[in-house]
C-alpha cells in the first residue's frame, strides 16, 4: 500500500490548522470600534454609569445619560449662586436638580441643560460628583437617545 497519501493528507490538515490559527489570532486582535455594548453586559467597575454626575477634564460638570465601550453621551449641569445674572435661557431647557444633587456645589442651585447632549471620551472624565434621584432620571433619561 501507496503511504504518500498519508503524507499528503498530514500536510493538508496541518496547513488548514495553521490557517485556522493565522485567521482567528487576526479576528481576536481586531479593535472594537464601531461596536455598541449590548444590551445586559456590564459594565466595568470604575468609570462614569448612567444617572451619575461628573467633572469632565473641561471643566464642566455633566450628567451621564449612556456609556459605550470608548464613550459617554452626556448632558451639561450648571450650578449657580442665587442672583447670579446669566443670559435668559428658555425655561423648557432648564431642569432644576433637588439641593443636594450635587455634592461639590453647597449654596448653588443646579439645573440640567436638556436642550443639547453630546459624546465624551471616557478618558475626559475627572472626579464624580453624586447622581441624580430616580425621579429626575425619569424625566430626563430620554435624552440618551436609547428607550
Amino acid at each position: 500500500m501507496d503511504t504518500w497519501w498519508w503524507l499528503a493528507l498530514g500536510a493538508v490538515v496541518a496547513l488548514s490548522l495553521v490557517t485556522a490559527l493565522v485567521d482567528g489570532g487576526g479576528r481576536l486582535a481586531r479593535p472594537l470600534e464601531g461596536r455598541r455594548r449590548r444590551r445586559g453586559v456590564p459594565l466595568p467597575d470604575r468609570g462614569p454609569r448612567p444617572g451619575e454626575i461628573w467633572w469632565t477634564r473641561a471643566p464642566l460638570l455633566v450628567l451621564v445619560l449612556d456609556v459605550r465601550m470608548d464613550c459617554a453621551r452626556v448632558a451639561r449641569i450648571s450650578a449657580e449662586r442665587p442672583g447670579d445674572v446669566r443670559p435668559q435661557e428658555a425655561p423648557a431647557t432648564k431642569l432644576a436638580l433637588p439641593p443636594g444633587t450635587v455634592a461639590d456645589a453647597p449654596g448653588k442651585v443646579s439645573t440640567l441643560l436638556t436642550d443639547a447632549a453630546w459624546e465624551v471620551e471616557l478618558t475626559e472624565f475627572g472626579q464624580r460628583a453624586g447622581e441624580i434621584d430616580p425621579d429626575t432620571w425619569a424625566q430626563v433619561r430620554h435624552l440618551s437617545g436609547g428607550s
